[in-house]
């Protein structure tokens, strides 16, 4: 985890988006062990908007970030997570 994901402007930031959405993991649905993954990176930790924002479990947060590296050179972040929801059965956007 990167300095910036300590921040306190993370920490407010999730805080802050959980209050809007549900706590559970978009993909399984588990309550537990979630944290937030970003499909893009083009705002400053803690200025994100809703939708660059996706909660997941710890264990499809993993994942996710995986097979994102592994097809990296062919898709971004945000398209690499949709593909993966798909696969996994989410449908995806």
């Amino acid at each position: 985890m990167s300095q910036k994901h300590r921040s306190q402007e993370w920490k407010d930031r999730k805080e802050e988006f959980f209050i809007r959405h549900k706590k559970s993991c978009a993909i399984c649905g588990v309550n537990y062990d979630i944290t937030l993954h970003h499909l893009r990176y083009n705002h400053p930790i803690g200025k994100e908007p809703d939708t660059d924002l996706m909660p997941v479990c710890f264990s499809h947060h993993k994942e996710i970030h995986e097979y994102a590296d592994l097809v990296a050179g062919h898709y971004d972040l945000a398209e690499a997570t949709m593909i993966y929801c798909r696969i996994m059965g989410l449908g995806g956007n």
